[in-house]
């Protein structure tokens, strides 16, 4: 940034947004996350990748992050974390950005919202805090999608000029209208799936409230990663595919 005397802009999307909000809070004033759909809280994700994660990067840790730990008793694993220095959840800390969040995404609830309640950031279709911090809410597609390009590019570069947050997020709005949604419909509060045995192949979600709008994804996963899903749909219950 000194060098080429640009200002100094961090971009990327759901686990690249956490490491982007995580690098600007660390840098502090001389730089500027540019996000979509992040991670804000390193333990609200699937038990089986957080674990995965947590084991390799830190295999010294390793029996304070099991499975079962990280499924049952995840403050306890944040605990261990931050005695070893390890910061699991974001916006404790100030720190220049803007973030993107498409309102169909579970993220919404599980990462965006509470993000901007840490940052002291007021609810609605934008929420900014001297300027320095947006978090903005749109309707560009189903669930856990990037925004459109054009956004992202005009995005990046208004920051790269000198744009403030507050200021790139006013551009983007005029530029991309349709792309922003006027207000952002709170979701339901919804459990996780749960899966029984073979004999009784069926998953579920249950939730509370209205589930007008609401649409479910389900992910099957084996040790090799990802082996199949249920793309979205009203559906709150999948059968697991006969071939998994």
């Amino acid at each position: 940034s000194r060098r080429w005397d640009s200002p100094l802009v961090i971009v990327g999307g759901s686990g690249g947004g956490f490491a982007a909000l995580r690098l600007a809070e660390e840098l502090g004033s001389i730089a500027t996350a540019f996000v979509w759909n992040p991670q804000t809280d390193l333990l609200r994700y699937e038990p089986g990748s957080v674990h995965d994660y947590l084991s390799s990067a830190y295999p010294e840790l390793r029996d304070e992050v099991s499975l079962e730990k990280v499924k049952s008793a995840p403050e306890s694993v944040r605990q261990s974390l931050a005695g070893y220095g390890v910061k699991s959840v974001l916006g404790y800390a100030s720190a220049g950005a803007v973030v993107l969040q498409n309102v169909s995404d579970w993220h919404l609830e599980a990462h965006a919202r509470p993000y901007a309640e840490r940052r002291g950031l007021v609810a609605g279709n934008s929420s900014q805090a001297d300027d320095a911090t947006v978090v903005a809410y749109g309707n560009w597609g189903e669930g856990h999608v990037a925004p459109p390009r054009e956004v992202l590019v005009a995005g990046t570069q208004a920051l790269l000029s000198g744009a403030s947050p507050g200021s790139c997020y006013s551009m983007l709005l005029d530029k991309h209208p349709s792309v922003f949604a006027l207000d952002p419909k709170p979701i339901s509060s919804v459990s996780p799936a749960s899966f029984v045995a073979r004999r009784q192949p069926r998953g579920n979600v249950s939730y509370l409230g209205d589930p007008e709008g609401l649409e479910f994804a389900f992910y099957f996963n084996g040790r090799e990663g990802r082996i199949g899903q249920r793309w979205y749909s009203p559906a709150p219950d999948t059968s697991i595919p006969e071939d998994l």
